[in-house]
């Protein structure tokens, strides 16, 4: 018996004890049902898996072998007639997962037959993106139907995949972008192409977020990233001033981390890392040279970008960041996500002075960060805190050295001295947090 027929059994049995409510009992059901990919994915599920594959592939080995001896009609109608028997096994055997996997697989896939199939009747060619959209559409009512929240991953991604693909590539039926910078005022998108291609990331969205296939944290970032590739690429929002890309980026950053679950944004580092990564591209700025452009670009992506900036401080400075936290600690975390964003002012000027200003904050903010990040282990009395804080240090330290100092290393002697400070600072750093430890652990 599973994990799950136990837990099934135990509810069952708890809501007739009168321990809990039937509505109690099948909504910690549903919840915890809907939180997998599959049914329990062992290695006898992953065989079935593989066997609805290759029942696609011999099905597909046959069709080819005797294409000749049927007709137009014969080849839709047989292809419908097993899209049907596939569906059907799939809903039918859903709770035997060795039969209901093949049959969901096998569902999955065979619209690819079916799209080449028509393709090859037909004589279509061109788009390449349609094809794959209309594989979405046609396994989109899979994925809401099943509790299998397999087909619903798999869709998500497929349509998440369409949304960069198909926005970001050419000659297809939601393309947004050019061919290059001088056909941006040669060429023009049509109108329809908008509301298309902002429609296949949100359903992407929706899907993951309804079935919770995927973490609120993974769909939040995948939508930034594509609103931030609008900005950056050869699109009617492409935006060409540094400080305004700056400012996109980092208030992206921003909404990614202040809009992502409580629960999700403590399991996982991607938001974090995503801010630490774009605050320490930043500290290289003290070699940046700005240039006067004099076309800062799209209006409308302008426009865009100040939205974003204004959605993320708005959120930062009025959200319930991480509950608990004292007020210095709370305005500590607020003031680490609102300075990167208002340093990108200093952009606007295209001087050095201003280049190098930036650098020097986002120095600044990365040590800030990593000293709060130590203080604030040794008081909550958590070890991975204090580690990750050293790390931003560390890691700060060891690049500015080389920044500084990386052209002096073209000796032995050079390369001998540079080791021997290297290991004196991990010597001492790791005495450091050796103590703090220490301190937390008492």
């Amino acid at each position: 018996m599973s994990y799950y027929t136990r837990l099934k059994n135990d509810l069952a049995e708890a809501a007739a004890a009168g321990l809990i409510t039937s509505e109690q009992a099948s909504g910690v059901w549903d919840r915890v049902y809907a939180r997998r990919m599959t049914t329990g994915w062992k290695a006898t599920y992953l065989i079935a898996a593989f066997a609805g594959i290759f029942i696609a592939i011999g099905l597909l080995l046959i069709i080819a072998h005797n294409w000749d001896k049927f007709g137009p009609v014969s080849k839709i109608a047989g292809f419908l007639l097993l899209f049907a028997a596939a569906g059907y096994a799939a809903l039918a055997f859903e709770e035997k997962a060795p039969v209901a996997v093949p049959a969901e697989v096998l569902w999955f896939f065979m619209p690819v037959i079916g799209i080449g199939l028509y393709a090859q009747i037909f004589n279509l060619s061109g788009d390449p993106v349609k094809p794959y959209l209309v594989w979405a559409a046609l396994v989109l009512p899979q994925a809401l139907l099943l509790k299998r929240t397999l087909t619903a991953t798999l869709v998500s991604g497929l349509l998440f995949l369409c949304a960069f693909m198909g926005a970001f590539g050419r000659d297809n039926v939601i393309s947004l972008t050019y061919a290059n910078r001088f056909a941006e005022t040669a060429a023009m998108i049509p109108w329809w192409h908008w509301p298309l291609a902002a429609a296949v990331p949100a359903a992407g969205a929706a899907v993951a977020l309804y079935r919770r296939c995927h973490p609120a944290l993974r769909v939040i970032g995948a939508s930034l990233a594509w609103v931030l590739g609008l900005l950056f690429s050869y699109t009617p929002l492409h935006v060409k001033s540094p400080a305004l890309l700056l400012l996109a980026a980092t208030s992206a950053v921003a909404l990614w981390i202040v809009w992502t679950p409580e629960e999700e944004r403590l399991e996982s580092r991607l938001p974090h890392l995503a801010w630490l990564a774009t605050v320490y591209g930043m500290t290289f700025f003290w070699h940046y040279t700005p240039s006067l452009e004099s076309d800062p670009g799209s209006s409308a992506g302008g426009a865009l970008v100040w939205v974003l900036f204004g959605a993320a401080t708005a959120s930062a400075m009025l959200r319930t960041l991480v509950p608990g936290l004292n007020d210095r600690w709370r305005m500590a975390f607020r003031a680490a996500l609102v300075i990167p964003m208002f340093s990108a002012f200093m952009l606007f000027g295209a001087t050095e002075q201003g280049a190098k200003a930036i650098a020097v904050l986002a120095n600044l903010t990365i040590i800030a960060a990593g000293a709060g990040l130590i203080v604030n282990g040794a008081q909550e009395n958590l070890e991975k805190r204090i580690n990750t804080g050293v790390l931003f240090i560390a890691l700060l330290v060891l690049t500015r050295f080389f920044d500084i100092f990386g052209t002096l290393l073209r000796s032995g002697f050079g390369f001998l001295g540079t080791g021997l400070l290297f290991a004196a600072l991990a010597y001492g750093i790791n005495r450091g947090r050796k103590a703090l430890i220490e301190t937390v652990r008492k």
